[in-house]
């Protein structure tokens, strides 16, 4: 059964440019049971795009048919314009979720390796990997064993592999698991550097913040379907519900006929204000001139990405 379209302010597939990867009804199933069902989306050079959704949505699910690793049960993939191959692999960088390092060998030896099975000469690969590892605080770590080295230390290390070959296209499932702050913000750096060097990035995390600051894009699946779809700001502004606002005053809106509920944030000057059902916006600018308040600031309250996806999963 075709699932119904997802809802889309920015959709894909509307995009006259050529996409570097498109994904194409998509469908994927295991025991019978279905995990992904219809699933549309285009990746486009220097953007960086979110894959969000609840545990079991079909995110990893998703990464895992884009670099040939599951083969779907239906829909195509498509590579700069073309039916994706062996060869279009090449072109994509993958860091999955579960570590993959040889714990006893070097760090040298282990980017090594993988530059190796990207077909990349070990001077280029050892230029890059010391350049990618400087970036990310490793530069003094390239002949350190891996079961040396921390968890999120072993994550960069992960993530330089995945880039050593210089991809196109880059798929990263949680890349900031078990990361410190500091570490966090290098490899954050590390993502937008590809956005900038006109990369495209597909991002799978389950922290909304993450996705949020780096994102021109999200994609969120539930249900193994694609339920929204848009520019990050676009999708906040229009899912703002009308009736929420934030009012710089001093007098207590409590008292205001027109409020459902008033809270006091910042301080105390800013409150954040719900409006009755039948009130606009209109009605309580009103009674504000009508009262003679003083008002410094009104603005429409808009949702944070959490909030838009917490409501697109319940829905």
């Amino acid at each position: 059964m075709r699932a119904p379209p997802p809802t889309s302010e920015n959709a894909a597939v509307n995009d006259e440019r050529c996409p570097l990867l498109a994904a194409r009804s998509l469908v994927k199933e295991f025991g019978g049971k279905r995990v992904l069902n219809d699933v549309c989306f285009d990746l486009f050079p220097g953007e960086i795009v979110g894959l969000l959704g609840p545990n079991g949505a079909g995110k990893t699910t998703t990464l895992r048919l884009l670099v040939d690793l599951l083969r779907p049960d239906e829909g195509t993939l498509q590579f700069a314009g073309a039916t994706a191959d062996r060869s279009a692999m090449d072109r994509i960088g993958y860091l999955p979720e579960e570590r993959g390092l040889y714990k006893r060998l070097t760090v040298a030896r282990v980017i090594s390796y993988f530059a190796a099975l990207k077909g990349v000469s070990r001077p280029v690969a050892e230029a890059r990997a010391e350049a990618l590892l400087t970036e990310l605080g490793l530069g003094g770590h390239l002949t350190t064993k891996c079961e040396a080295l921390s968890k999120g230390m072993q994550q960069k290390v992960q993530l330089v592999g995945a880039l050593i070959h210089d991809p196109e296209v880059v798929l990263l499932d949680e890349p900031f698991s078990g990361l410190d702050p500091v570490s966090t913000q290098q490899v954050r750096e590390q993502i937008r550097q590809l956005r900038e060097t006109g990369k495209a990035v597909l991002l799978s995390t389950h922290l909304m913040g993450e996705a949020e600051t780096l994102c021109d894009r999200v994609l969120m699946i539930s249900g193994g379907e694609l339920v929204l779809e848009g520019a990050v700001q676009s999708l906040k502004e229009r899912r703002a519900d009308g009736r929420t606002w934030t009012v710089e005053c001093d007098t207590d809106l409590t008292a205001c006929p027109l409020v459902q509920s008033a809270e006091r944030t910042r301080g105390g000057r800013v409150q954040v204000v719900v409006l009755n059902p039948d009130v606009v916006s209109a009605d309580l600018l009103r009674w504000l001139a009508d009262h003679r308040v003083e008002v410094q600031g009104v603005a429409k309250q808009i949702p944070s990405l959490e909030e838009v996806f917490l409501r697109a999963v319940a829905s």
